[in-house]
């Protein structure tokens, strides 16, 4: 007799968006997410435009080939993942404050043709933006969560949908480790992965982990993983010593990698993208 596997789903909305998170009774810590905008959904993307600027740390991920897990603390918006109450939420106790210091985001983007995130995220046009395939890219134990961004106009601490929801877990006949379970990753779906409207032009994807002291905040990829990378068109001009360490990086770790060069367009606000060699 054929054994069904028991899943409990929890759906609820908030403002133009839907969140559909499906958890196994069965199957300890397995669950899945979806999000859905104007009720289509905002599917699993194949390819993440990760982008930098002209820091030591830039050089240093591209030659040991990681990505940086950072603490929400270090970002340029204070509302996300709930920086602005932290200090009300660490007077939670030692696990709160534990868990706090473990959380450990890595951003992306879905596409590499906005000029305001090369001004904003590549020290105006100076850095750099890779290519990610994202088939095996984030399938690591250590990335707890993996979701589209939410860009919000009237976000509310502990909206009333999802406060009933997580009200209604009580009701399941379940353990209570697999109920806290639920509630805790149903919450943190939420509230670690939505910014404020005016955040709307990153279309950010993230990745994020809660064990980030025992792996370092790094997470290796293979070279496989790069399928094509984009320099700034002012790099060489402004910052010379980075971009001829960058180029000998390129050339003994990436020379399989597809090269860009990327320029404004003298015409029209649109972005070019120029192939080279090295």
């Amino acid at each position: 007799m054929k054994k069904y596997e028991r899943i409990i789903r929890i759906n609820w909305g908030f403002e133009n968006y839907l969140y559909s998170n499906s958890f196994s009774i069965d199957k300890i810590g397995y669950y899945n997410s979806k999000v859905f905008l104007n009720e289509k959904e905002l599917k699993t993307p194949e390819k993440l435009y990760k982008f930098y600027g002209t820091s030591k740390y830039t050089l240093e991920a591209l030659k040991n080939q990681y990505l940086h897990f950072s603490s929400p603390r270090d970002f340029n918006d204070p509302f996300d993942c709930m920086t602005n109450r932290e200090s009300y939420i660490m007077k939670g106790g030692k696990g709160i404050a534990e868990h706090r210091n473990s959380i450990g985001i890595c951003c992306f983007a879905l596409t590499n043709e906005n000029p305001l995130m090369w001004g904003h995220y590549t020290n105006n046009y100076q850095g750099i933006c890779i290519k990610f395939k994202n088939n095996k890219l984030l399938k690591n134990e250590n990335v707890a969560i993996k979701s589209h961004v939410s860009y919000l106009k009237d976000y509310q601490p502990a909206n009333d949908e999802l406060c009933q929801r997580l009200r209604e877990i009580d009701e399941f006949e379940i353990s209570q480790s697999d109920k806290d379970f639920i509630k805790k990753i149903s919450t943190m779906l939420f509230e670690y992965c939505w910014k404020y409207y005016d955040w709307k032009y990153e279309k950010e994807y993230r990745a994020i982990s809660f064990g980030n002291l025992g792996f370092n905040r790094k997470l290796s990829f293979e070279i496989e993983d790069v399928e094509e990378i984009y320099i700034g068109n002012r790099l060489e001009k402004k910052n010379p010593v980075f971009y001829k360490e960058l180029i000998s990086i390129l050339k003994n770790n990436y020379s399989e990698v597809r090269l860009f060069k990327v320029k404004p367009n003298p015409l029209v606000v649109k972005l070019e993208f120029e192939e080279f060699n090295i």
